[in-house]
């Protein structure tokens, strides 16, 4: 967890929220929420603009690994990002046509 983009999906909440547009029905059935699309691509905007790694699932599994004694994470749960750097939910857009590495 990264307390900027942690926060960032949250105002995504606040923002749909007091512009009436959170949306809490299921999405094309995958599992979640309408809003939690909105937000995680919210969040990954704002990932894209920080050059960093774009969230591409909306949560991870994790697994005690008792050979090494660490946390092993696995993603859970639908695919938020197609082809590297497509959002699922926006069609066509692409996290780095919008925000380009600077040269």
């Amino acid at each position: 967890m990264y307390a900027p983009t942690d926060l960032a999906h949250e105002i995504g909440h606040a923002v749909l929220a007091n512009t009436g547009d959170l949306r809490g029905d299921p999405w094309l059935n995958t599992g979640l929420e309408e809003s939690e699309w909105q937000t995680t691509h919210f969040e990954n905007q704002v990932r894209s603009e920080m050059r960093l790694p774009l969230r591409t699932y909306y949560k991870k599994l994790k697994e005690h690994n008792p050979t090494t004694g660490e946390d092993d994470y696995y993603p859970d749960g639908p695919r938020l990002i197609k082809k590297g750097h497509f959002s699922v939910y926006v069609p066509n857009y692409d996290y780095k046509k919008e925000n380009p590495p600077s040269k």
